[in-house]
């Protein structure tokens, strides 16, 4: 039997670990209420069956630039101690310190007869390294304002909400320049060694809009072709 604990952040492992659902304080109780049924008590944590256990093998998941000793220092636990809670949410914590994980997921299995095995599964943060645009159309925009309309600043953390958000900003000024149906496709090159991530744009623009024929109707006070 596994359980798996996973973290978003060290703060919402803690929560889990302590069998909270939420980080706001409650409410305070009116003086007349009555008391908190069995069914509105926070679930059990998910690792709370192996809590106590003795520690049977501590294993790193995740493709990492940081070095496995260095990650075994920085935990509490240590392998034949017993698990525990507080020296848990500790050691996810100062993984998160070091800069260099985006999740940590902390998994649990049992060893027969009585100990823990602990997994612990790692995204590596990545920050932007080149950012490539493919496919560009004919000037303008020019790729330098292409790259510029990426919002993608060298060495800055990377995430999905930020690709995404250049990828908007790409497609918008596309459309400013006449490219209406212009497609865009997101490519990530990491480099583990480098924590860096290049990121590429390939570019399928489509036909430009070009303006048709220009008809003025009613007097405008100068001859057509002056208007047009």
């Amino acid at each position: 039997m596994k359980a798996i604990t996973r973290a978003l952040g060290a703060a919402v492992l803690a929560m889990a670990l302590a069998g909270k659902i939420s980080a706001q304080a409650p409410n305070p109780q009116p003086t007349d209420a009555p008391p908190p049924s069995a069914s509105d008590a926070p679930p059990p944590s998910p690792l709370a069956g192996y809590l106590g256990l003795k520690i049977h093998d501590i294993q790193f998941r995740g493709s990492t630039s940081m070095d496995e000793q260095r990650m075994r220092a920085s935990l509490r636990l240590r392998e034949g101690d017993p698990l525990d809670q507080g020296k848990l949410r500790d050691s996810v914590q100062t993984l998160y310190n070091t800069g260099f994980f985006q999740n940590v997921d902390v998994e649990a299995e049992r060893v027969p007869p009585d100990q823990v095995g602990l997994v612990i599964a790692l995204t590596e943060n990545f920050f932007v390294g080149a950012v490539n645009m493919q496919g560009a159309p004919k000037p303008p925009p020019t790729t330098g304002q292409l790259v510029n309309a990426s919002k993608l600043e060298l060495g800055e953390l990377i995430t999905d909400e930020k690709l995404q958000t250049g990828r908007d900003s790409l497609e918008e000024t596309l459309t400013a320049n006449g490219y209406h149906k212009a497609g865009i496709e997101v490519h990530k090159a990491p480099n583990p060694e480098t924590q860096q991530m290049d990121v590429g744009f390939l570019i399928s623009p489509g036909p430009i809009a070009r303006v048709g024929k220009v008809k003025v109707n009613g007097d405008a006070g100068y001859p057509e072709k002056q208007v047009v």
